[in-house]
């Protein structure tokens, strides 16, 4: 069960094994464009592939609980529905779970996400037994990992979802051979992982240049933090931390959060630490992406100036 970028490759990984996969169990497709094309899940083309038959229900409420009882196990990544407790105890082994975070640290629908908006330099993927809490089950195996400098959402899913494979076929052997451990998980240091919202997506150029080129990382590729320029929305998909702050040359003109200086060498603006942030990746509202020096041939920046004020501009990038 598993619909996300996340459960893909871990899917890969337990249709290339020993194990037969019977079912998958994924989030119905979604219409997307003008065109109302038929968008269907990472998890779900795969299962196409595969030959492997594919489940598509809006809940699990009314689940085929004796299809689910022929199998020995459910095994769950990134799925986004809520399993009841007779469809988690209807296999023979009950259900168990690919997650990737430090559990009890961000459990949750945003791990990978909340870690590195948190600035986190190190992680885990866990193998749990899943029961109607979420993400509180005993766990089974767990690895760390450290986070590379400048990985962001799509490459930490990847990195996670690898390992995470890796991990659940060696708990499938324990489970197997009877010897998987229930390690209980401890409360202390148990932040949750909230879903997302859209407003997170603006830069708030007041926070520190650490917690913004965090959000960028966080938000990479998709859906992208962005920051307003003449009322229309920039994202901006890389960004780093300027070596040696630039000097605004100006006596007398104060430099506020979100003051640009701009020159040969890029866009530096000003966060709320008094540090600078500099892009290096851009998309302007439709589009494509640009390297900043592309990205500057067209889009003119004035020393000194003030990215408008999100207060005022309330749209969301297109």
């Amino acid at each position: 069960m598993g619909t996300s970028a996340f459960a893909a490759p871990i899917l890969r990984i337990l249709v290339d094994s020993r194990h037969t996969v019977t079912s998958i169990y994924t989030k119905r497709p979604t219409e997307s464009g003008r065109g109302h094309l038929v968008k269907k899940s990472p998890t779900h083309v795969l299962a196409d592939d595969c030959g492997i038959n594919v489940e598509t229900p809006s809940t699990l409420k009314t689940a085929n609980i004796e299809s689910l009882q022929q199998a020995d196990v459910i095994v769950v990544a990134a799925y986004g529905l809520i399993l009841p407790k007779l469809v988690l105890e209807a296999p023979r082994y009950g259900s168990i779970n690919v997650h990737p975070s430090a559990l009890p640290r961000w459990r949750g629908a945003a791990p990978i996400e909340r870690t590195l908006m948190a600035g986190d330099k190190k992680t885990s993927i866990c193998i749990m037994y899943m029961d109607e809490g979420i993400d509180t089950g005993d766990i089974i195996l767990t690895q760390d990992i450290d986070i590379p400098e400048d990985a962001n959402a799509e490459d930490l899913t990847k990195m996670t979802s690898l390992i995470g494979g890796d991990l659940l076929l060696s708990s499938l052997d324990l489970i197997e051979n009877g010897s998987a451990s229930r390690i209980k998980q401890s409360s202390d240091g148990m932040i949750y992982a909230h879903k997302l919202t859209n407003a997170e997506e603006r830069i708030d150029w007041t926070r520190t240049a650490c917690e913004i080129e965090s959000k960028i990382r966080a938000l990479s590729p998709k859906p992208g933090a962005y920051f307003f320029h003449n009322g229309v929305a920039i994202k901006i998909l890389k960004a780093k931390i300027a070596d040696h702050d630039p000097i605004y040359q100006q006596e007398g003109v104060p430099v506020f959060p979100g003051t640009v200086i701009t020159n040969k060498k890029g866009i530096f603006v000003f966060c709320g630490d008094g540090k600078v942030l500099a892009p290096i990746t851009l998309q302007k509202a439709g589009k494509n992406l640009m390297d900043v020096t592309a990205f500057l041939c067209g889009n003119r920046f004035e020393n000194g100036m003030t990215l408008e004020d999100e207060r005022i501009n309330k749209g969301a990038p297109a």
